[in-house]
């Protein structure tokens, strides 16, 4: 089903749920039910390594609009962060009837021309998520503005062989802490339609 908010038209979003094998999460099925109110949900079984707990899930979010063109818009934005707001509060219920074990291992909302991928939300980061998108279209314009055109893939938070490079070129960065409080801070981007990858320091707007 289709619907248009004036100069954007917006498909219903394809839902994905990841979960393993020995899924214990409580309130799942309330759950389900809930994000069926946000697109059409598919339920897929993951294989996960016998010492899990049983509470580790991953969400896939297709959204059929550009994510740029929806920034630009006042309407369609207030429609994405209306859709972020419920889905942050399915999430807070359903974490709350979970042990603190529980954690959504990843996230994606993959819009047409762009995808947004997370790695390890906790609990206490999904108020965070939320005014992520909430300053979504400031930072996509900056970007913008400064060269970094045709996103197609924005990750936060950073780790890896990227997080040692950024704490050698930047020295400030030295106590950054990736998955604790600056968990929402710095976004690794690649654009040119996957030809360049930048780091880019949402605190400061600034790349790195």
């Amino acid at each position: 089903m289709e619907t248009e908010s004036h100069d954007v038209t917006t498909v219903q979003p394809w839902i994905e749920i990841k979960i393993g094998t020995n899924n214990q999460i409580v309130r799942f099925d309330e759950f389900v039910k809930e994000m069926e109110s946000l697109g059409s949900v598919h339920i897929r079984q993951k294989w996960y390594p016998a010492f899990c707990s049983g509470l580790e899930f991953s969400l896939v979010i297709k959204v059929g609009t550009w994510l740029y063109n929806a920034c630009l818009s006042g309407i369609a934005y207030d429609l994405m962060k209306t859709g972020v707001k419920k889905l942050v509060e399915y999430l807070c219920k359903l974490f709350a009837a979970n042990s603190e074990d529980m954690e959504l291992q990843t996230l994606t909302l993959d819009y047409d021309e762009t995808s947004i991928h997370f790695e390890g939300l906790s609990a206490g980061k999904l108020s965070g998520l939320a005014e992520f998108f909430n300053e979504l279209s400031k930072h996509m314009e900056w970007l913008h503005q400064h060269g970094v055109k045709g996103i197609d893939k924005i990750s936060v938070p950073v780790y890896g062989e990227d997080l040692e490079q950024l704490e050698q070129s930047d020295a400030t960065l030295k106590d950054y802490d990736n998955f604790g409080a600056d968990y929402f801070r710095i976004w690794s981007i690649s654009y040119d339609y996957g030809c360049n990858q930048i780091i880019y320091d949402s605190q400061r707007q600034m790349l790195l």
